[in-house]
C-alpha cells in the first residue's frame, strides 16, 4: 500500500490544475483575526484572544490542509490523509443561491431549507427550488446537467454547494467538544471553530455565492475576475503598505504576519470603529444560523456583476477587436503545478478539481483594487473597499458563532487553554468528513444489503467508523468552479 500512497500523492502534485482560494490566505486569515478582535472584551472572547495567532492560522486549513495543496510542507505520514480529504473538500466551500431562488429573494422569502442535515426535507426542497430554476442554472454553466430534471440526485444538488451545512457542522461538533471534561478536546473545538471561520469567509466572497463564479457567463467573458477579487487585490495592498521587497509572508507556514492594509478597515466593516471598545456581540440561536449563513451569501448577489463590469471596461490591458470592443481580458496563461522536488512548493492557488484558472497581469491587481464600483444601496466606494466590507460582515458573523457555541455548550470558560500551537498532524488526522448527513441512497442501499457480523465488529471498535462508513455525495463531484 505505501506504493499506492506514493503513486496516489504524485499524481495529484504533478497534475492538477490552477484553482482559485476564496479570500486568498491573506482575506481568510484577516477574517478570523477580526472576529478575535471583536470578542476582546467579553468573557467567552478570551478563550480566543490568548489563542489568536492559532484561531489566525487555522483560518486557512480548509484551503492548505484538507486540500492537495503545500504538499512540499507536508510530512510524509500525512499526504495521503490529504488527498482523501481533498476528494471530499471542494464543494463545502461555496453555495451557489442563485441556482435555487432569485438573487434578490432573502433565504425565508425563498423558503429555503435550514435544518442542520443535508438529506431528506433538506434536499427534496433544494431540488424542487433546482428544478424551478433549471432553465437559468444551464444558461449560467451548461456543465451543471441534470440526468432526471423532475429528480435531481443528492450529488446533482451538492454541485452547487453545501458550505452553509457544512459551517453548522463544524459548530455542532466544536460543541460537543466543548461538553466534555477533557482538555485536549477543547483544543479540537477551537480547531472546528477555527476551520469554520473559513468557510464562513468563503459565504461572504461574492463569486462563492454566484454560476457566474468567475465571469465565464458574460460575453465577453471576465475569466480571472475571482482570482483578482479574493486574493490579488488584497496582496497588492499588503504589498503596498508594507513594501515591496518585505511582504510579511511566510512561504513555509503560510501565514501572514502583517494586516495593516486592511486590519483597521476591516474591523470597522464588522462593526468595531475602535478596538478598544467593540460593542457587544449578541450570540445566535442554534435554529437561526444557516439561515443567517445563507442571508450572508445572498447578500453577494447584488456584487457580482458590478465587479465584473469594472473588471472589463475599466481594464487598460484588455484585448480589443479592430473596433475597439473588448473581446476578452489579457491574461497570463494557466500554468499546471510544479512538482515535489521544487523549492518554492505549491502556489497557494493550487489545489485539485479544477479547470485552469487564468490570471491578469498583476500590475492591473493594483488598478483595480482602486476602482470605483457602484453596489446597490451602498454609498461610493473602491473595489478594494467592497472587499473590506465583506470581510468585515463575515467577521461579524463568525464573532456571533463563535460566542453562540461557548455558551450553547454551558463550558467552564477557566478551561480554555492558551498560547495554543498550530499541529498539523492533529488537525489533519482530524479531518471532519461531511458524510454523516449526505449520502447516496444507492450507497445506503448497497451498505443496508452488506452489513454483515464482521463489519459490524469492525466498526464498533472503530470510533470513527460512523464518518467512515460512507463516500459523500462530494466525493467524485467533477467540479471546474475555481473555488
Amino acid at each position: 500500500m505505501p506504493n499506492l500512497v506514493a503513486v496516489l500523492v504524485t499524481l495529484f502534485v504533478l497534475f492538477v490544475p490552477l484553482k482559485v482560494i476564496a479570500w486568498g490566505s491573506y482575506g481568510h486569515q484577516q477574517i478570523n483575526r477580526s472576529a478575535v478582535k471583536l470578542l476582546k472584551n467579553t468573557p467567552e472572547g478570551a478563550c480566543f484572544t490568548q489563542n489568536i495567532e492559532f484561531m489566525t492560522r487555522l483560518a486557512i486549513t480548509p484551503d492548505y490542509d484538507w486540500k492537495s495543496i503545500n504538499m512540499v510542507n507536508t510530512p510524509a505520514e500525512l499526504k495521503h490523509a490529504k488527498v482523501m480529504a481533498n476528494v471530499y473538500e471542494h464543494p463545502l466551500h461555496y453555495f451557489e443561491y442563485d441556482a435555487f431562488c432569485q438573487p434578490d429573494q432573502t433565504a425565508k422569502a425563498c423558503k429555503l431549507p435550514t435544518g442542520d442535515s443535508f438529506k431528506g426535507k433538506t434536499l427534496t426542497r433544494l431540488g424542487n427550488l433546482l428544478k424551478g430554476r433549471i432553465d437559468y442554472v444551464l444558461k449560467m454553466d451548461p456543465s451543471k446537467k441534470i440526468k432526471d430534471v423532475n429528480h435531481p440526485s443528492p450529488k446533482e444538488i451538492a454541485e452547487h454547494g453545501v458550505a452553509p451545512w457544512r459551517i453548522k457542522q463544524l459548530w455542532n461538533l466544536a460543541i460537543e467538544k466543548l461538553k466534555t471534561k477533557k482538555s485536549e478536546d477543547v483544543e479540537l473545538a477551537l480547531i472546528f471553530l477555527g476551520a469554520m471561520g473559513h468557510y464562513v469567509g468563503d459565504m461572504s466572497q461574492p463569486f462563492h455565492s454566484s454560476l457566474n463564479f468567475d465571469g465565464g457567463s458574460n460575453r465577453p467573458p471576465a475569466t480571472g475576475i475571482h482570482h483578482t477579487y479574493e486574493e490579488c487585490i488584497l496582496e497588492a495592498e499588503a504589498k503596498k503598505v508594507v513594501g515591496r521587497k518585505k511582504d510579511n509572508w511566510d512561504k513555509q507556514k503560510w501565514i501572514w504576519t502583517k494586516f495593516d492594509g486592511t486590519d483597521k478597515e476591516v474591523l470597522a466593516d464588522s462593526g468595531c470603529l475602535v478596538e478598544s471598545s467593540c460593542p457587544v456581540v449578541k450570540p445566535i440561536k442554534s435554529k437561526e444560523i444557516i439561515e443567517e449563513v445563507l442571508n450572508l451569501d445572498q447578500s453577494g448577489q447584488k456584487y457580482v456583476q458590478p465587479l465584473i463590469d469594472v473588471f472589463l471596461n475599466g481594464n487598460p490591458y484588455a484585448k480589443r477587436d479592430k473596433n475597439g470592443n473588448i473581446v476578452t481580458p489579457d491574461h497570463k496563461p494557466a500554468s499546471t503545478m510544479p512538482t515535489e522536488s521544487t523549492n518554492e512548493g505549491l502556489n497557494s492557488d493550487q489545489v485539485a478539481d479544477s479547470k485552469p484558472t487564468p490570471k491578469p497581469p498583476d500590475k492591473y491587481c493594483d488598478i483595480y483594487k482602486d476602482m470605483n464600483v457602484n453596489i446597490a444601496g451602498q454609498g461610493p466606494q473602491t473595489v478594494l473597499q467592497s472587499a473590506e466590507l465583506r470581510m468585515g460582515q463575515s467577521s461579524s458573523l463568525l464573532a456571533q458563532l463563535w460566542v453562540s457555541a461557548m455558551k450553547e455548550s454551558g463550558m467552564d470558560l477557566r478551561r480554555c487553554p492558551s498560547n495554543l500551537k498550530f499541529d498539523m498532524a492533529k488537525v489533519i488526522n482530524n479531518y471532519p468528513l461531511f458524510s454523516k448527513d449526505i449520502r447516496s441512497a444507492e450507497h445506503s442501499k448497497k451498505q443496508s444489503e452488506n452489513s454483515d457480523q464482521d463489519g459490524q465488529n469492525n466498526e464498533a471498535n472503530d470510533p470513527n467508523a460512523e464518518n467512515r462508513d460512507s463516500a459523500p455525495v462530494t466525493s467524485g463531484i467533477n467540479s471546474n468552479s475555481t473555488r
